[in-house]
């Protein structure tokens, strides 16, 4: 009886993993450390089957979704045009709307989640920031989806 109760543990261990490993299939990097992002400092709310979805492939189910970018540029307006521009030609800021990146994993989805949630070398407010996050998971690939329709649009 033990054995098989030793048995029913380990199983239900090993599902456990394979549940958790199936929900995060792609691991989230800040652009200049390298260190895992930590994602528990998002606001909440961003649990949704579309972000499960985008920590499974590291693809944004959100590009093309024209709902999603007006969402992303009413994010973008208020929290990033200041410093990259009203057109993400780039002011302060670099320009999003290029081919030049100072940190080339952002031409990813992957890598742009990164750099819009985890920051990386100016003064960029980051979500990650432990008094007061800015940013839920849903939010930046919304915001991403805006900049890589405005970055279609101006190359043409």
């Amino acid at each position: 009886m033990k054995l098989k109760t030793f048995f029913n543990g380990v199983a239900l261990t090993l599902s456990l993993a394979a549940i958790s490993a199936a929900q995060a299939d792609i691991t989230l990097r800040h652009a200049l450390t390298g260190e895992t992002l930590d994602l528990s400092f998002a606001k909440k709310g961003g649990n949704t089957d579309k972000f499960k979805q985008f920590m499974q492939t590291g693809k944004n189910p959100y590009n093309g979704d024209a709902e999603a970018a007006k969402k992303g540029e009413s994010l973008y307006m208020t929290g990033c045009s200041g410093c990259h521009g009203h057109e993400a030609e780039g002011k302060l800021g670099p320009g999003l709307a290029d081919d030049y990146w100072t940190y080339p994993r952002g031409l990813t989805d992957q890598g742009l989640f990164e750099i819009l949630f985890g920051g990386a070398n100016g003064m960029m407010v980051r979500s990650t920031s432990t008094s007061a996050p800015t940013t839920c998971c849903t939010s930046c690939p919304s915001c991403a989806a805006f900049i890589k329709a405005i970055r279609k649009r101006r190359s043409g």
